[in-house]
C-alpha cells in the first residue's frame, strides 16, 4: 500500500468518525447511566463503530501516544474532558485515525511540551488545549478546518505555530492572552479570524490578513502592544491596509491600530467610523487626529491608550460608544464637538488627569459613569439642552467643585455625584423630575442643596432636599455637622437620605415618620444617639451599617420588620431592646457588633435572619420569643462569650452552622416540644422555674397579686421583693414548691 493510500484510508475514517459527531455527542448523555468501557489507562465508549476516549488516566506520567485502537474498534474521537488537569503528561501524539478533539480535551495540561496532531483530525474543540504553558510550538495540519473558542488560549509558552493549509476557522478567543507567541503566519484557507482570537500576544510584531478572509473580529488584535504592521494580502476583497493599519475595502471604516506603533497619528479623511477596539490597549499612540468626515466613535475604540495626551473631537461626529476614551490616563485636554448628541456610558471613566469638560450644546445625553472617578476633573460645564444625566456619571470626581445644571435637564441619576468631595453647592433646576438614590451621596463638602421655585417635583427646606409635598426627605447634604432636626409633616426617610454624613451627630425625629428606607444613615459614623419613634414600622436595609459611634438602640414596638444588614458593623452598639411588634428580622442585622452585649427581643418575632448576631463577641446570653419558629445560616456564629441562650417556646427550624465558634447552652422551657439532648450541636437543659404568662396581674377588686409560674414538679419558686432599686436589696417574701 502506498502512502497515497494510507492517507486516503486515513481520511475516509475521519470523514467517518466526523459524520457520527452529532450522533456522539447525543450518544454520550444516555451513556451516563452505563458504566464506560476501560482498556488500560483508558476509558472508552463505542458510537456506530467508532471509540471514543472519555476518559484517561490521571496518574499516568511521561510521553503519550494515544492508541488508534479500543476495544477492536478504531479510535475516531477524543471526547470532551478526556485527558484534563493531567499534570504528568510530557507530550502526545494523536494519531491520524482521529478527527475530533473534544472540547477541554487536554485542558491544563502544563507538562506537555510537544505536540503531534495527526493527519486526520479535523476540529480542535473549544478550550481544548488552553492553559498549556509547556507548550512552545504546534503544527497544525491540513485536516483541521476549524480551531474552537479559547482553543490555545493562555498557553502562555506558545512561540510559534504553523497553521495547516485546510484552516478556515480560527474562532473567538482562540489564542488569547499567548504572550510568548512571535509568529503567525494564516494561510490563504483562512476566511475567519475570530473576536480577541489574537487578543494580547504581546510579541506579535506582524501579521497578514490572507486574501480570502471575509471576516476579522472585533479585537482581534488588541492588546499586541508589540504589533507594528498588519497587512492585508493582495486581492482580498472585504480589507486593505495604509500604513499598517486595518481599514475594511473602502477605507471608510478604520478596524485596528497596530497596538506596538508609536507616535502621532491622522487618521484617512475617508474614514467615516472608528470601530469598537479600533485603538484599544494601544499605549504606545501618543496623538490621534480625527479628520471631519467621522460621525461614529465606536465601543473601547481608543479605552486604554496610556500614551494619548490630548483628543478633539471634530464637529462631524453624532456617537461616542461605551468606554470610547476609558482609563487613558494621560488624557489632559478634551475637545467635543458639537454635533454630539449622546456620550456613552463609561466614555471617559478613570481619564484621571481631565482638569475641565464643557459639555456642547448638542448633548442631551450624558452616559452612565460617562466620567467615573475623574479624580482631578475640577470643573464641567453642561451644555443647555443636557436632559439626562446618568448613573454614577461623575461619581467620584472628588476634586469636581463646580456644575451648574441647565433649564433643560429632567433627569439626574443614580450616584451621578456621589463622593463629590469637592461640591459645596448645587442648585435643581426647574424641569428635573427624577433624582436617583445617592445623587449626591459623600460629597463631604457639600452644605446645602438649593431647589428652583418653580420645580414641580422637590423642594428645599434650609439647604435640605425634600420631595415637593415635603413628607419625604431624600438627601441631607453630607458637608454638615452636629444635630439636625427632621421638619414635622416628615413621613419618610429616603433611601441614602443621610448616607456617608461623617459629621452629623444626633437627629430628632418628629412624630408621625413610618418608614427609615435603605442605607438611610449608612455610614454615618459620628451618630451617637438615635431615638427611633413610635410609628416607623419599617427600617430598611443597611439603614444603620456602620454607625461606628451608636451605643444603645431601642426599637420601638411599631416596627414590624427591620431589613438585612441594617446594623452591621455598628461596633460601639452594647444594648438592644427590641419592641413587641417586630415580625420580620433580617439577614445580617447585627453581624459584627462586636460590643453587643445585651440584647432584649420581645413580640412577634417569626424568625431570625441568618447571620443576625454572627460576630458579636461581646454577647453572653440571649432570650428567645415564644414566637420565634426559624432560626437562620450561622445566627450565632463567632459569639465567642455566649454561654446560654433561653427558648420561650418549642424548638424552631435551625439552619446551619447557627453556633459556629460559639459554645452556648440551650435552656427550654418545660411543656415545650422538639427538644433533645442536643440543638444544632449544643447541649440542652430544661429552664427551671419561670414567672408566665405575661408576668403579674391584680385580681378585680383586690389589691392582691396573682403570679403565674411554670416548671416541672418539684422546682422550688421564690419570690423577692426590693424597696429601692437603687440600693439593689432584695428580700425574699413567698416560697413554694411547684406540685404541677
Amino acid at each position: 500500500m502506498t502512502n497515497c493510500q494510507r492517507r486516503t484510508d486515513v481520511a475516509a475514517l475521519a470523514r467517518r468518525a466526523l459524520s457520527i459527531l452529532c450522533g456522539v455527542a447525543q450518544f454520550l448523555l444516555p451513556l451516563a447511566a452505563k458504566a464506560d468501557d476501560q482498556e488500560g489507562p483508558y476509558t472508552y465508549t463505542v458510537a456506530e463503530g467508532i471509540a471514543v476516549i472519555t476518559a484517561f488516566d490521571p496518574d499516568y506520567a511521561g510521553p503519550l501516544f494515544i492508541t488508534n485502537s479500543l476495544g477492536g474498534f478504531p479510535v475516531g474521537v477524543i471526547g470532551n474532558r478526556a485527558f484534563w488537569y493531567n499534570p504528568g503528561l510530557s507530550s502526545i501524539t494523536i494519531p491520524g485515525s482521529i478527527a475530533d478533539i473534544g472540547e477541554e480535551a487536554f485542558m491544563s495540561c502544563p507538562g506537555i511540551t510537544n505536540v503531534v496532531l495527526g493527519h486526520g483530525i479535523a476540529s480542535i474543540g473549544d478550550f481544548a488545549f488552553y492553559n498549556c504553558d509547556g507548550m512552545s510550538h504546534v503544527t497544525i495540519p491540513d485536516s483541521v478546518t476549524n480551531i474552537g473558542h479559547w482553543g490555545f488560549a493562555d498557553s502562555t509558552g506558545l512561540v510559534t505555530v504553523a497553521f495547516g493549509n485546510g484552516i478556515a476557522s480560527i474562532r473567538d478567543n482562540a489564542f488569547y492572552g499567548c504572550d510568548s507567541l512571535s509568529g503567525a503566519v494564516f494561510p490563504e484557507s483562512v476566511t475567519s479570524i475570530g473576536g480577541w482570537a489574537f487578543y494580547a500576544c504581546s510579541r506579535l510584531a506582524s501579521v497578514t490578513i490572507p486574501s480570502g478572509t471575509t471576516t476579522v473580529g472585533t479585537f482581534a488584535f488588541a492588546g499586541c502592544d508589540g504589533l507594528t504592521n498588519i497587512s492585508v494580502a493582495p486581492g482580498n476583497t472585504n480589507y486593505s491596509s495604509v500604513d499598517g493599519v486595518l481599514f475594511e475595502q473602502a477605507q471608510t471604516l478604520l478596524l485596528q491600530y497596530p497596538g506596538g506603533k508609536p507616535g502621532d497619528y491622522v487618521v484617512p479623511g475617508t474614514v467615516t467610523r472608528v470601530a469598537d477596539g479600533a485603538f484599544y490597549a494601544c499605549p504606545a499612540v501618543t496623538g490621534v487626529t480625527l479628520p471631519g468626515t467621522v460621525t461614529e466613535i465606536g465601543n473601547y475604540a481608543f479605552s486604554g491608550c496610556d500614551g494619548l495626551t490630548q483628543m478633539t473631537i471634530p464637529d462631524s461626529v453624532v456617537t461616542i460608544g461605551i468606554f470610547a476614551f476609558s482609563y487613558c490616563d494621560k488624557l489632559a485636554a478634551l475637545t467635543i464637538g458639537n454635533s454630539v448628541t449622546e456620550i456613552g456610558n463609561w466614555a471617559f471613566t478613570e481619564c484621571n488627569n481631565l482638569a475641565d469638560v464643557t459639555i456642547p450644546d448638542s448633548v442631551n445625553t450624558i452616559g452612565g459613569a460617562a466620567f467615573y472617578t475623574c479624580t482631578n476633573l475640577g470643573s464641567v460645564v453642561l451644555g443647555t439642552n443636557v436632559a439626562d444625566i446618568g448613573w454614577a456619571a461623575f461619581c467620584g470626581c472628588e476634586h469636581l467643585s463646580s456644575v451648574t445644571f441647565p433649564g433643560s435637564l429632567t433627569n439626574i441619576g443614580q450616584s451621578a455625584f456621589q463622593a463629590c468631595g469637592g461640591l459645596t453647592t448645587v442648585t435643581i433646576p426647574e424641569n428635573v423630575v427624577t433624582i436617583g438614590t445617592y445623587a449626591f451621596s459623600d460629597c463631604s463638602s457639600l452644605t446645602h442643596i438649593h431647589v428652583a421655585d418653580d420645580n414641580q417635583n422637590f423642594c428645599s427646606v434650609d439647604g435640605v432636599l425634600f420631595n415637593e409635598s415635603r413628607t419625604v426627605l431624600l438627601q441631607y447634604p453630607a458637608g454638615r455637622s452636629g444635630v439636625y432636626e427632621i421638619p414635622g409633616g416628615t413621613v419618610w426617610i429616603g433611601d441614602a437620605a443621610f448616607c456617608y454624613c461623617g459629621n452629623l451627630s444626633a437627629v430628632t425625629f418628629p412624630n408621625g415618620i413610618a418608614d427609615i428606607g435603605d442605607s438611610a444613615f449608612y455610614c454615618c459614623k459620628g451618630l451617637t444617639g438615635i431615638t427611633i419613634p413610635e410609628g416607623v414600622t419599617n427600617i430598611g436595609w443597611w439603614a444603620f451599617t456602620s454607625c461606628r459611634s451608636l451605643t444603645e438602640l431601642a426599637i420601638p414596638d411599631s416596627v414590624i420588620a427591620i431589613g438585612d444588614y441594617a446594623f452591621l458593623d455598628c461596633v460601639a452598639l452594647e444594648s438592644v431592646v427590641i419592641g413587641d411588634g417586630l415580625v420580620n428580622m433580617g439577614n445580617n442585622v447585627f453581624y459584627g457588633c462586636v460590643s453587643l452585649s445585651s440584647v432584649t427581643i420581645a413580640g412577634e418575632v417569626t424568625g431570625i435572619g441568618g447571620e443576625a448576631f454572627s460576630g458579636c463577641s461581646a454577647l453572653t446570653h440571649i432570650t428567645v420569643p415564644e414566637s420565634v419558629g426559624v432560626i437562620g445560616y450561622r445566627a450565632f456564629a463567632s459569639c465567642a462569650e455566649l454561654d446560654s441562650i433561653y427558648f420561650c417556646g418549642d424548638a424552631p427550624i435551625a439552619g446551619d452552622q447557627i453556633f459556629t465558634n460559639s459554645a452556648p447552652t440551650i435552656y427550654y422551657r418545660y411543656g415545650t416540644t422538639g427538644w433533645g439532648a442536643t440543638f444544632a450541636g449544643r447541649p440542652t437543659a430544661l429552664w427551671r422555674a419561670s414567672v408566665r404568662g405575661g408576668g403579674f396581674s391584680t385580681a378585680p377588686g383586690s389589691q392582691d397579686i396573682l403570679l403565674r409560674f411554670g416548671g416541672p414538679p418539684g422546682d422550688v419558686a421564690v419570690v423577692e421583693y426590693c424597696a429601692d432599686l437603687a440600693e439593689g436589696h432584695w428580700v425574699p417574701i413567698f416560697t413554694n414548691t411547684l406540685t404541677s
